[in-house]
């Protein structure tokens, strides 16, 4: 059985086009405004195909998409390529009409251009190869005389940040600079940034995939310590109630033209475990002579009459989900030194019940000042 997210990646895009991506992404945009986050870097945790990522960054947001599966990633890299693609194309219709056109519209500062991830100030956002994975980035950052050794360094924003690179608590809604994607191969339990971010996000249920409490809360301590000082962290979760109610012991089966899939679900209530067993059908780009697929599969060749034999390769995968209760997820905050601020019933405004499938929550970064953070990067000059 393979890990999750392997062959799944390839097909996820299609298997769930009836997600809604739209309105989500308003949203979460929605929510980031109201926490007074209209613009800057925003990381995105378990970022998948970059669904949401993209949306983001076309809101103006400059975006760090983080996941675990390589496969995942190069769908969501092959996304923003042809997005780039896209954007090229409509900046060379402009420019052929008007050759002012870039002045008017800011689009000279399109994130397409050759070193664009140096001018966003983005390229020290990726992870060291050397970089040491038990680096105890649970401490808090702004506490003076840090360790250098410790690798908490890397998690301040630089002194002066905000003019280099004019994406940090600075409005840049004027600057030209068109906002960007950069994407990292990470486990959200070991994450690693080089500077601190406006927000970090992570949708879609990836926080239940982080089965032991433990990692948790590593988690939720590596955000707080790569937020911006009172930074915002929005999430969501899924409840015992889905779980256990809507999905049940339920099966669900469906059938494309080009993928099938049979998802099975396992909810062990004693340990709050969900087992989906999934079960892909992806169908080959080749098809094949009936004939000479009935010499290996042992089939009817006349059944097909004479039309092109489509072959379908088989892939099992198995996702294993956690159920949190808001409650355990407030303790977890806590003891993260984040600070609770506010709990949705899915992708709502509304109190959270107890039939709740899915609840989103807004937390917000506690332990670090701006006046601290420049004292600290004064150790360093």
């Amino acid at each position: 059985m393979d890990n999750s997210y392997s062959y799944f990646s390839f097909v996820y895009d299609k298997l769930m086009d009836n997600i809604p991506y739209d309105s989500w992404g308003e949203y979460i945009k929605e929510l980031l405004n109201e926490n007074g986050i209209a613009n800057g870097i925003v990381a995105e945790l378990g970022c998948g195909t970059g669904q949401i990522t993209e949306r983001l960054y076309k809101a103006g947001f400059d975006m760090i998409g983080i996941d675990n599966s390589p496969e995942m990633l190069d769908v969501a890299r092959e996304r923003f390529a042809e997005l780039q693609s896209m954007e090229d194309a409509d900046i060379e219709c402009v420019n052929e009409d008007d050759t002012d056109a870039d002045k008017d519209t800011g689009l000279e500062g399109s994130v397409n251009r050759a070193g664009a991830d140096k001018d966003a100030g983005l390229e020290g956002a990726v992870n060291k190869e050397d970089a040491d994975k038990d680096t105890g980035l649970e401490d808090t950052v702004n506490k003076e005389g840090a360790d250098k050794d410790t690798g908490l360094e890397g998690a301040v924003n630089r002194a002066g940040a905000k003019e280099d690179t004019g994406l940090n608590n600075a409005d840049d809604s004027d600057s030209g600079k068109s906002s960007s994607i950069l994407y990292l191969c990470q486990d959200m339990r070991e994450f690693e940034l080089y500077g601190t971010v406006r927000a970090v996000i992570s949708i879609c249920d990836c926080v239940n995939y982080l089965i032991e409490k433990s990692d948790l809360l590593k988690t939720f301590k590596l955000v707080n310590n790569y937020l911006d000082p009172e930074g915002t962290f929005i999430f969501d979760f899924h409840t015992e109630h889905y779980y256990k109610e809507t999905v049940g012991e339920k099966t669900i089966a469906e059938t494309r033209d080009d993928v099938s899939f049979i998802w099975e679900n396992e909810y062990n209530s004693e340990k709050k475990i969900n087992n989906l067993y999934l079960t892909l059908f992806i169908k080959l780009e080749d098809e094949e002579d009936p004939e000479d697929v009935a010499d290996v599969k042992e089939i009817n060749a006349s059944d097909y009459k004479d039309e092109p034999c489509a072959l379908y390769e088989r892939h099992d995968e198995l996702h294993c989900q956690r159920a949190y209760s808001l409650e355990e997820i407030k303790e977890l905050i806590s003891e993260a030194g984040l600070v609770f601020v506010k709990a949705y019933d899915g992708t709502s405004k509304n109190e959270v019940t107890e039939k709740s499938d899915r609840i989103t929550v807004i937390a917000r970064e506690k332990g670090k000042s701006w006046d601290d953070m420049e004292k600290y990067m004064a150790l360093y000059e």
